[in-house]
């Protein structure tokens, strides 16, 4: 039982303890009205992401604004995996990609609509 507890005790410290390196994390989502004005701007509608694909540096906020009647979101899969929430029309979501990469993602509901943001390096 003290082990136990003990183990506990450990898990407990380290969720509490920040990042040492203080890295921001790889896909950061903001509140959309807290997005920069220089955001990125991906529109759904007509069941498609435009543009579907982007090519962005380091850093930089991409905003999804669904324009559809039916609700749709933003899945991104590997390597990273965020959900966004459904997208009523009207609604956005905000990310922030702190890292270079590919990712590519999807709406669950509608996984014909698909898209990709490449992220280029910075330096």
């Amino acid at each position: 039982m003290i082990k136990l507890r003990t183990l506990l005790s450990l898990l407990v410290l380290l969720a509490a303890t920040p990042d040492l390196a203080g890295a921001a994390d790889v896909l950061e989502v903001i509140a959309a009205d807290a997005a920069p004005a220089d955001a990125v701007k991906v529109d759904i509608s007509k069941m498609k992401y435009v543009p579907a694909t982007l090519e962005i540096a380091e850093g930089t906020v991409v905003t999804w604004t669904n324009h559809d009647a039916l609700p749709h979101n933003v899945q991104i899969g590997n390597p990273v995996a965020v959900m966004g929430d459904m997208l009523r029309a009207g609604q956005s979501l905000s990310i922030r990609f702190n890292a270079a990469g590919e990712y590519s993602y999807i709406c669950t509901p509608h996984p014909y609509m698909k898209g990709k943001v490449t992220v280029k390096s910075k330096s």
